[in-house]
């Protein structure tokens, strides 16, 4: 058995979520506090940046990466440039965090994602 197997708060977990505090809603509420308690820094979280977020993640125990998720009225489709972003990010977290999971939280393409990520990968 390798030391990853025996220690599994070693590895990571990532997730992509649209919707995420201090953005306004059940969702964004539901999924802060599921990976609130889930466990700390070794849950890694993408979402929207949003004003309030630099007060909201210094306090958080997740490890919380904010994006710009502005779409781009010349790309076809226009949310391209998202997925892209998206895309980029989990793979370098995926690859430096050594995760081990995924969860791909309400986004329109997330199987287009989730494809692309090495596997298990839930979906929310």
């Amino acid at each position: 058995m390798n030391k990853q197997s025996k220690n599994p708060q070693k590895r990571a977990l990532l997730v992509l979520a649209e919707q995420y505090l201090p953005t306004v809603g059940g969702t964004a509420t539901w999924f802060d506090e599921v990976y609130r308690h889930m466990g700390g820094k070794n849950i890694h979280i993408v979402t929207t940046n949003v004003a309030g977020a630099l007060e909201h993640d210094i306090k958080h125990p997740n490890s919380v990466y904010r994006i710009s998720l502005r779409r781009y009225s010349f790309l076809r489709p226009e949310s391209l440039g998202i997925y892209l972003k998206l895309l980029a990010l989990a793979m370098h977290l995926a690859i430096v965090n050594r995760v081990r999971a995924y969860m791909l939280a309400r986004y329109c393409l997330r199987g287009l994602l989730g494809g692309w990520l090495p596997k298990p990968c839930v979906f929310h």
